[in-house]
């Protein structure tokens, strides 16, 4: 339990290191056909406070390589911010996301940032943000984030415990499985989402069991 509270009046903005969830993500052995349904994600952080913007940040050589990713945030609410990417470090990217936190803040358009990252280069744009009075609530995958990025934060999500999350058979199950696979009932709200936390557990039991 914590003394913590949630103002339902507060103005949030949400800064998403889309690299670093995607990583994340992919580094979940057994989890490769996981799907972030980001809607449900959003939902889940924002917990019925005013969401006044959204961001989503990776580099431009990414988001032209993979159109529909950024077509899909673009019109489910995010402005997608695209950033250079050279030398295996997304560097332009990481300092967008500040920048614009940072703006943001001074021109008091929120109450409240929510950056989806665990990027601990980021701590110093927190504490900046941090001493403007505003709050600073950060999700991350566990593995991906360190204890001092946690503790920066003013609350901090595990994404492995929230339900965003739809698993699709792998190719090899496909043929297998074809003829119960209703692809009408496929995103029934009856089948629901999984936090990943009991989707890795259920994965450690079947290779127990083999």
């Amino acid at each position: 339990m914590s003394f913590r509270t949630i103002n339902k009046n507060d103005r949030v903005m949400i800064f998403m290191d889309l690299s670093n969830v995607t990583r994340g993500l992919n580094e979940l052995e057994g989890l490769e056909n996981c799907l972030i349904d980001h809607v449900d994600l959003v939902n889940e952080l924002v917990d019925g406070r005013n969401i006044v913007g959204a961001m989503a940040f990776d580099s431009k050589s990414y988001f032209r390589a993979n159109r529909s990713v950024g077509d899909y945030l673009s019109e489910i609410g995010y402005k997608v911010v695209g950033g250079h990417f050279a030398d295996g470090k997304q560097k332009e990217v990481d300092v967008s996301i500040a920048v614009e936190m940072l703006m943001h803040a001074v021109n008091d358009h929120y109450d409240v940032a929510i950056l989806i990252s665990g990027d601990r280069d980021f701590i110093p744009a927190i504490s900046a943000v941090q001493s403007m009075g505003k709050k600073v609530e950060v999700a991350a995958f566990d593995h991906c984030i360190t204890d001092a990025m946690v503790y920066a934060s003013d609350a901090y999500t595990d994404l492995c415990k929230i339900p965003m999350v739809y698993y699709f058979p792998s190719y090899d199950c496909i043929d297998e499985a074809v003829e119960e696979y209703d692809s009408e009932t496929a995103h029934n709200d009856d089948l629901g989402f999984e936090p990943l936390e009991n989707m890795i557990m259920d994965e450690m039991k079947s290779q127990e069991a083999e």
